[in-house]
């Protein structure tokens, strides 16, 4: 099984470490690699992957058509 790794440095520059460590904190976050490392801290089985994707589909799908109504609503107001 081969991992996909990803590396990281930063550049220590004229003694800086705190600028550094928010550099290196930055690339983290943007490389989601804490995310990923929680996300297979445990295993779970396909079936419930697939259950809590789905979930998150509907709840998003139940958010997107809230914000909808509320965009529609707020130009009908406009318009009177």
């Amino acid at each position: 099984m081969s991992r996909n790794v990803t590396r990281i440095s930063v550049k220590v520059e004229h003694g800086r470490i705190s600028k550094a460590m928010n550099k290196f904190k930055s690339k983290v976050t943007s490389e989601e690699i804490i995310k990923t490392v929680k996300d297979n801290r445990y295993y779970m089985k396909p079936s419930l992957k697939k259950m809590l994707k789905r979930k998150k589909a509907e709840a998003q799908r139940r958010k997107d058509e809230i914000n909808l109504i509320n965009k529609i609503i707020a130009e009908e107001e406009q318009w009177r």
